[in-house]
């Protein structure tokens, strides 16, 4: 089974309240790498949040499993730890409004 990590961007309502954690997303953009969502959120002109999305799966399958993770979350959603290479990469960025956008901690 194979494991992918990219950073998505979740484009959200234009009266999105961060508060809302069930608050409805229109629509995500994935990225390779922290500093092109980043880029891509400061541009979208939407409020945003970013994450860390892990997907694993197969040919076969298909994805079998999906977990998301916010800065500020020191695991998945389902409990998985994330991956030191992530965790670096986002205590590396200057914080923005678009992290923690559920009031993780």
């Amino acid at each position: 089974m194979k494991t992918t990590y990219e950073w998505v961007v979740e484009q959200m309502e234009p009266d999105w309240d961060p508060a809302d954690a069930d608050a409805d997303i229109v629509d995500t953009c994935a990225f390779e790498t922290l500093g092109e969502a980043l880029a891509f959120a400061d541009q979208c002109g939407c409020p945003c949040a970013i994450g860390l999305r892990r997907d694993r799966g197969d040919d076969t399958n298909g994805i079998v499993d999906r977990g998301m993770a916010y800065s500020g979350d020191a695991r998945f959603d389902d409990g998985a730890a994330i991956p030191k290479r992530f965790r670096a990469d986002l205590d590396s960025q200057k914080p923005c409004a678009h992290f923690n956008p559920y009031g993780a901690a």
